[in-house]
């Protein structure tokens, strides 16, 4: 009903003192003038409080609230990534040192659909050991995997992380790339294609690949 709360001050004063003299009220100018400090005051208010709030804080704010939360913006992510991993520090930390705790976070570091296979389910001996395998489509943050996956795994576990890269392929020209490697294959023309890669192990801060190609015809 009313935009600036000079004019609502104005509103509740009594049909007397209303009045315009010679065009003019000096309340009028009066509820004006300290209205348009209030405004200010009130603007300030909600931009603290959205400011205040992750799911609309400005960027530089969002730094200062990762701060407080030992949580930093990854290297290749999105704003909008790094706000939802904040929004979600809650129950990351409430599920730590659980499986499904350990794939809620790197579902948000952007790895959806992890899977973690115990090592003692084909070898007792490691008992204390996970695979966890990790499907890639784009650019691998090693390091950032590797600091969220000691965070929020189980104590007691050592984990070997597996990165899966799908190579795709029509019947008629193929390109081939590999992660975490210089490999270049020019494209051609092929009839069939083969291809293997080892595992990829992310382990102790180094990483292992190899990838096997094999093409018939052309």
């Amino acid at each position: 009903m009313f935009d600036k709360f000079g004019d609502y001050m104005f509103f509740l004063l009594h049909a007397p003192l209303k009045k315009f003299k010679n065009g003019t009220n000096q309340l009028k100018i009066f509820f004006s003038v300290v209205g348009g400090l209030f405004d200010g005051m009130m603007e300030d208010i909600f931009r603290f409080r959205s400011q205040k709030t992750i799911s609309t804080a400005d960027p530089i704010i969002l730094e200062v609230i990762g701060k407080d939360r030992d949580m930093y913006q990854m290297q290749g992510e999105t704003i909008e990534q790094y706000r939802r991993r904040l929004q979600m520090k809650a129950i990351v930390a409430e599920m730590a040192g659980s499986s499904e705790g350990l794939k809620l976070a790197l579902d948000l570091l952007g790895y959806p659909e992890c899977k973690i296979e115990p090592l003692y389910m084909t070898d007792r001996s490691r008992w204390a050991e996970i695979y966890i395998d990790v499907p890639v489509n784009h650019d691998v943050n090693y390091d950032a995997v590797l600091l969220e996956t000691m965070k929020v795994k189980p104590a007691r576990t050592l984990p070997h992380l597996r990165f899966h890269c799908t190579i795709r392929a029509d019947d008629k020209v193929v390109a081939v790339g590999a992660i975490g490697s210089s490999l270049k294959v020019k494209a051609y023309i092929c009839k069939s294609l083969a291809a293997q890669a080892t595992d990829s192990v992310l382990a102790a801060g180094s990483m292992h690949t190899t990838l096997h190609v094999k093409s018939q015809g052309g």
